[in-house]
């Protein structure tokens, strides 16, 4: 039976020479947790004098030992780690060399640009044949026959490069352009960045480096063809250049004289997105979408075991595992009313991931019972995409060949099994490092709504800065959402100017509460740089433009920020904010004995609308909302000024508890919001909708 405690191991070994323990076969469970800490548990479990650099520190691995000799349990934690040991005046010391991470790195980018060319590739056939006219009406034909079948029939602009749309113009050109280009750049894109090339670029822009005349007038020819073939008899109305190819029936009366090729990567497994314009005149005349490279998801099957685990065996999971579970159940739960607040045991969990790291509860158990069930040991290294089965109800009773389909499909994993060791481990180890989430900004910012009652817009925008380097948040949200409801403020928000408004001084933000201009020429460096990135570095741009203002009247153009800001930021952009509140009701139940943080928020419309719904629905399970206290909602938006003509914004909220507002009944809540809650109950009970804006956040008034 394995051990889980760090210390309790040392009933396994007793008091042996350093050789002896190297040696003796032992057994031993780490849940998951950073090398350094596993180094110094088997260092403490087997008495030998062990260590790892910081440097492995986001390498976050599970161990699960099956009588086997400390010395392999070594050499299979340095394989895993890409790590080496050295005797350092008989310490142990495992580290990994920057030639090391390097060369990780390094292969990372290769396999990328492998994946993307090799998926080129396949499509030379498609690439090299020209589209003639009675080809097109033969596909054009096909494709409205799969329109007659099933009118809801959706081709994905983004679909796999075997599919019938890249037969049509716009792919096809685009397929040409991408097999012309360098790979090793796009091999090279963070996630969240975005490169931008163009035959005839902007200075923010790169020169396409190959010839595409041929390509451009390829495409005139064949979009002609196609135009004929789906435009229906009669009709010489153009259409519109869209993800639909019946819908691309617009005649081009010349060749394009430039195109801009946008490439983008979401996250570090993710294929890349490529976009194509094709611009003639300034307008738009043809455009695609492609997702390129296989995001070499791994996927597991059981063949690999060999028929050694009975089909149906079930996961084995701990009692925190269960906890954390139970805790993400009952906030999904589907109920109109209160939601019960997290347990203390949940609390704590959550709130210590710099102990209990994140991957140690139901990734951790998963991979055990893996390896359990074969009496195989265990070695994996994890990335924190696996944090997310903490947040799915499938793996309470999962079967193990489920967990390992579900596993590998969400962490894009490397499973082998060999030589009685099951071993997992990303398949870029080093993109899950540089995206690992920082586990001291996440445990302040979970600490602090646990302490706090909420999430201030101020923590939020602290744990964007220092959590991961990213444009997104991977979990640390959705973590704090099961200590305080309301934390999903911001989660959908613009994460880059949350990074912002972090780096922002007191003094610049008293200045931008003033509702006085902060000029980029004032910005730090770093702060300049999150204004650049999201300027340009967002994969969909919502400029707000005067029409034509910046020189650019296409609609398709307008959204392309290279183009709208052609020369980098003006040195005239400016920052401003406007700040409005408003009254928002915080209501919750005593008899669930609901935190009031973890209450939820309504205007009085929204509250009346609810009560009128738990009167039509007497069987409701969960209870009426009897405890209110009155909160201001501040509602912020981040404007960036880049000219007279461009500009974007982002919008923030926050929630203000004053320090005089206490919970209260309904009758005690003020005259005039009783009634204009009791009158919009009414009004939702004689609308025969009652609770459908329930779950809405108040408006700005």
């Amino acid at each position: 039976m394995a051990v889980w405690t760090f210390s309790a191991a040392f009933l396994l070994i007793g008091n042996v020479t350093h050789q002896g323990a190297m040696d003796r076969p032992f057994s031993l469970v780490l849940p998951a947790a950073p090398v350094p800490r596993i180094v110094e548990a088997l260092s403490k479990a087997t008495g030998v004098p062990m260590a790892a650099t910081g440097v492995l520190a986001k390498d976050v691995v599970v161990l699960d030992i099956h009588d086997k000799p400390l010395s392999e349990v070594m050499k299979r934690l340095a394989e895993v780690t890409d790590g080496t040991w050295k005797n350092d005046k008989g310490t142990y010391r495992l580290n990994r060399t920057a030639a090391a991470e390097r060369a990780q790195e390094a292969r990372e980018r290769k396999l990328r640009a492998d994946e993307v060319a090799s998926e080129i590739a396949r499509s030379k056939e498609i690439r090299d044949a020209s589209l003639t006219a009675d080809e097109a009406k033969t596909l054009a034909a096909s494709f409205k026959k799969l329109k007659e079948k099933n009118p809801n029939y959706s081709f994905d602009s983004f679909g796999a490069l075997d599919g019938p749309l890249n037969k049509a113009p716009a792919r096809r050109a685009l397929l040409r352009i991408i097999a012309s280009l360098d790979m090793s750049e796009i091999s090279m894109l963070f996630p969240g960045d975005r490169i931008v090339y163009s035959n005839k670029p902007t200075p923010v822009q790169r020169h396409f480096p190959a010839a595409v005349d041929g390509v451009l007038s390829r495409y005139m020819q064949e979009q002609n063809f196609w135009a004929d073939a789906v435009l229906p008899q009669g009709d010489s109305a153009p259409g519109r250049f869209a993800g639909d190819p019946l819908e691309a029936r617009e005649v081009v009366s010349q060749s394009p004289d430039r195109f801009i090729l946008i490439a983008n990567r979401s996250n570090s497994s993710a294929p890349v997105q490529f976009r194509l314009l094709l611009v003639s005149d300034s307008k738009t005349i043809g455009e695609a979408s492609a997702w390129i490279g296989s995001d070499a998801i791994r996927q597991f099957s059981r063949d690999m075991m060999n028929g050694a685990v009975p089909s149906g065996t079930k996961i084995v999971l701990r009692p925190e595992s269960k906890t954390m579970l139970d805790a993400t159940k009952g906030f999904q739960r589907q109920e109109q009313g209160p939601l019960p607040g997290p347990s203390a045991e949940a609390v704590a969990l959550l709130t210590n991931p710099e102990k209990l790291d994140p991957l140690s509860f139901v990734a951790t158990d998963g991979f055990v019972s893996v390896a359990d069930a074969r009496n195989d040991s265990l070695i994996a290294s994890l990335p924190d995409e696996l944090v997310a089965l903490n947040f799915m109800p499938t793996p309470n009773g999962q079967t193990i060949d489920g967990f390992m389909r579900l596993a590998t499909g969400i962490g894009d994993l490397q499973v082998t099994d060999k030589d009685g060791w099951l071993t997992v481990s990303p398949f870029r180890p080093y993109s899950a490092r540089v995206m690992r989430v920082d586990r001291n900004a996440l445990g302040k910012y979970l600490r602090g709504i646990a302490s706090d009652g909420r999430a201030s817009l101020d923590s939020q925008a602290e744990f964007a800065l220092n959590a991961q380097p990213t444009d997104y948040d991977t979990y640390g949200m959705p973590m704090g959402m099961l200590i305080d409801m309301n934390s999903t403020q911001n989660v959908d928000r613009d994460w880059v100017t949350l990074k912002l408004w972090a780096t922002l001084t007191s003094e610049q933000r008293g200045t931008l509460m003033r509702g006085q201009k902060l000029p980029f020429k004032n910005l730090s460096p770093l702060q300049l740089g999150f204004v650049e990135r999201e300027a340009y570095n967002r994969s969909f741009k919502g400029f707000h433009s005067a029409r034509g203002g910046a020189g650019v009247t296409d609609i398709h153009l307008m959204m392309e920020p290279t183009e709208c800001l052609p020369n980098g930021l003006p040195s005239n952009g400016y920052l401003s904010l406007s700040v409005q509140n408003s009254t928002a009701i915080l209501a919750s139940s005593s008899t669930k004995n609901v935190r009031l943080s973890y209450a939820r928020i309504f205007d009085e419309h929204q509250l009346g609308s609810t009560l009128a719904y738990y009167e039509n629905n007497q069987n409701e399970k969960s209870p009426m909302f009897d405890h209110f206290q009155l909160i201001q909602r501040a509602n912020y938006t981040l404007t960036y000024q880049y000219n007279e003509a461009i500009s974007d914004a982002a919008n923030f909220h926050d929630i203000l508890v004053p320090a005089n507002s206490l919970p209260m009944t309904f009758s005690e809540l003020p005259k005039e919001m009783q009634a204009k809650v009791l009158a919009a109950k009414e009004q939702a009970k004689s609308n025969g909708n009652p609770g459908q804006d329930r779950r809405t956040v108040p408006p700005q008034q």
